[in-house]
């Protein structure tokens, strides 16, 4: 007997995986969507925005359930379907709290998003007899209702400016120095 050769060609089948998304949060960085031939390794890798934690992903169409979906990065091999995951983020609120330089007490604190504008700083004024409230400050740079929020929980410090048009009267009543 001899031997026969037998040579089969074939293509793979192609299939899509689309990372569905609103675009506001997630970087340029990330990976996007694309065709992938059958059994073909897959890498897909979520950048999100200053401001917002990746929390998971969730699988819309197709079965993923060999693959770890609480890290940025899935990895896995092309299945024989079209494949769609979403991220799921959390905003991140992050807290302005005030410090009035010992004076009258501020209460409460705000909370903002990254970048928001600090429009509750007005609401936050504290008053000191004998002085002008300057502004609040962090690290000697002035924030005001138009500042935007760090990715960063702030405290900001009352500073003030001596009133020199204040006028103070000094009661004196007899006392003995001797005593």
């Amino acid at each position: 007997g001899g031997q026969n050769e037998i040579l089969l060609y074939y293509t793979r089948d192609q299939y899509s995986v689309e990372i569905i998304n609103d675009g506001e949060w997630i970087s340029s960085e990330t990976t996007w969507s694309g065709d992938y031939l059958y059994e073909e390794p897959v890498t897909i890798t979520i950048r999100p925005f200053t401001g917002w934690d990746f929390v998971n992903w969730t699988v819309i169409k197709w079965e993923l359930s060999w693959v770890d979906l609480s890290w940025t990065t899935l990895s896995f091999n092309m299945p024989s379907k079209q494949v769609k995951v979403s991220p799921n983020l959390n905003h991140i609120e992050y807290t302005v709290s005030f410090d009035s330089a010992s004076w009258t007490v501020v209460e409460g604190s705000q909370t903002y998003y990254y970048d928001d504008i600090l429009s509750g700083l007005d609401s936050a004024v504290t008053t000191r007899t004998g002085y002008d409230f300057s502004g609040w400050y962090l690290s000697g740079v002035l924030y005001t209702s138009w500042s935007r929020m760090p990715a960063e929980n702030i405290a900001l410090t009352a500073e003030w400016e001596a009133n020199t048009g204040t006028i103070y009267y000094v009661n004196h009543r007899g006392q003995n120095a001797e005593d």
